[in-house]
């Protein structure tokens, strides 16, 4: 297995940053309910150059969810008018808890661009290698951008329901162990607790260093071993709201495994339906 070129340092970035075919873009996202405003902090400071994805406004404008994935007409028309072209080389970034980078960087490889990366660590490893932090106001030159969804990279319900009986593929939760469990309580009411029948736990933050960077490919080999997530079956990833799937998806490119995709509506909407099977307690 070999390390994918999804990750980019903050080191290496540096060297490349200046180049006209590099787009860096701020997809930063945080938990309702909070003080801060990604839009806000990336105005008071942002990477150079760097523009801003809005995750909660560039979305399907028809579903009841949040940020649930746009069409692809949405979508570029958003791509296009950030300055991003179909030859650029993406790098996203944020300063997010929740590692939201993962989600914008799934969502453009579903859409089919080539060349998209994540700053592994972010806004923080930035920081620590003395990279440049800016608070001009970039005004991006609007492009042409074409956006295809390929098949594979997102799922509905009824793909993960038919999953849930399914013994030749897996669904695996990013959440962390209590809500995973059913003992800690859900931020909506009415929202059931617990996961996704037969889903395994496979929480994202165990998958990042303390400084937010990616863990060694042998240690995300380990952790899949003790949590019971078989890397030779092919597998649905779920969260709360289609985040921190995405950062799962993301680690487990760096030990090679691509055959996943996520399920866009998550626990949001499966915790909110009756009629879908769910589970509580420890993996068996």
């Amino acid at each position: 297995m070999q390390t994918s070129p999804s990750l980019i340092s903050a080191q290496d970035l540096s060297t490349i940053i200046a180049e006209p075919h590099i787009k860096i873009i701020d997809a930063s996202w945080h938990l309702p309910g909070g003080a801060r405003n990604p839009a806000s902090e990336h105005a008071e400071g942002h990477l150079p150059h760097a523009v801003f994805f809005n995750l909660d406004a560039i979305v399907d404008p028809n579903s009841d969810l949040s940020h649930t994935l746009p069409s692809a007409e949405i979508f570029a028309g958003a791509a296009g008018a950030l300055g991003i072209s179909n030859d650029d080389t993406i790098v996203i970034y944020d300063d997010s808890d929740v590692h939201s980078s993962a989600r914008l960087w799934w969502m453009f490889r579903a859409f089919g661009h080539q060349h998209v990366m994540v700053l592994d660590g972010g806004m923080q490893a930035w920081k620590a290698a003395d990279g440049t932090i800016n608070s001009d106001k970039v005004i991006p030159e609007a492009k042409d951008y074409n956006a295809n969804l390929k098949d594979g990279y997102f799922c509905d319900w009824r793909r993960t329901l038919a999953a849930t009986d399914d013994t030749a593929c897996q669904i695996a939760d990013a959440r962390g162990a209590p809500r995973y469990e059913g003992t800690a309580p859900e931020p909506r009411e009415g929202m059931r607790a617990g996961h996704i029948k037969n889903a395994v736990n496979l929480p994202f933050p165990a998958l990042l260093n303390s400084d937010g960077t990616m863990k060694a490919a042998e240690e995300i080999l380990a952790l899949c071993a003790r949590q019971n997530f078989d890397l030779d079956k092919p597998a649905i990833l779920s969260c709360g709201s289609g985040i921190t799937a995405c950062v799962v998806a993301l680690a487990l490119e760096q030990v090679g495994k691509s055959d996943v995709t996520v399920y866009d509506g998550s626990w949001s909407e499966w915790g909110m339906r009756h009629d879908l099977p769910i589970s509580t307690g420890k993996i068996p």
